[in-house]
């Protein structure tokens, strides 16, 4: 009654804290461990600012863009650990994010 346990408090700063560090599809898997679900706004939150995330995620590890195909490997596959999707992983080491 007075919100003191709440799935959707938790779902807020469960995200919060790990939005900085982790992708989309690792926020939901850590939610999902404690029976927890995303609510819309905060999924479409999420959702819109992947990009950013994980731009800002490679720059603070790599600094620069990959020149070689073996550094764009290990760059996508930093960043498909980190839960960060295909799609997004793709679109940020090419640089358009």
């Amino acid at each position: 009654a007075h919100r003191y346990l709440s799935d959707e408090r938790f779902a807020e700063s469960r995200v919060h804290a790990r939005s900085a560090r982790y992708g989309n599809l690792r926020i939901r898997q850590e939610l999902a461990q404690h029976g927890v679900e995303l609510t819309p706004s905060i999924a479409q939150e999420l959702r819109h600012n992947e990009a950013a995330r994980a731009s800002d995620v490679r720059q603070r590890k790599f600094g620069a863009l990959p020149t070689t195909a073996a550094e764009r490997a290990r760059q996508a596959r930093f960043l498909a650990g980190r839960g960060f999707s295909a799609e997004v992983i793709w679109q940020v080491l090419r640089g358009a994010a």
